[in-house]
């Protein structure tokens, strides 16, 4: 057995989560300490999954959604908050997770946070490079 095969052997990969921060928009209103998001890696099913829904085949090749795919892996990649809670989408006036999404969370936040879910699933810190991949 290789040194590399031992190593892996012994380095299974486990479920884990991080917590990061987004913004300092985001406070506790008692004690002023800012709030984290609660963040998860995406296995590569569902990547593969969101980057085939934001593929688009024309005459010309194929079109990435760079915008829909960054929403995408945060709905699915945020533990906390739960973007997909019934319960949160319905008070805020919502009836689809994207659109509560744009009613908690600004543009910059969410391609922030869409950001650190792919560093965390292993795909690097390069989003535009991870596009250009998804792309060929």
């Amino acid at each position: 057995m290789s040194k590399l095969q031992a190593f892996l052997n012994k380095n299974i990969i486990e479920e884990v989560t991080e917590e990061v921060i987004i913004s300092n928009r985001f406070r506790d209103e008692d004690t002023g300490e800012i709030l984290k998001f609660k963040i998860r890696p995406v296995p590569l099913s569902e990547y593969k999954t969101i980057q085939k829904a934001c593929t688009k085949i024309t005459k010309n090749g194929a079109e990435f959604d760079n915008v829909t795919f960054a929403e995408k892996i945060v709905i699915e990649g945020t533990v906390d908050p739960n973007f997909k809670d019934a319960e949160s989408i319905k008070a805020v006036g919502a009836t689809l997770p994207i659109q509560y999404l744009y009613k908690v969370l600004r543009s910059g936040e969410v391609i922030s946070l869409s950001e650190k879910i792919l560093i965390l699933s292993g795909f690097g810190e390069n989003l535009e490079e991870l596009v250009e991949e998804a792309k060929n």
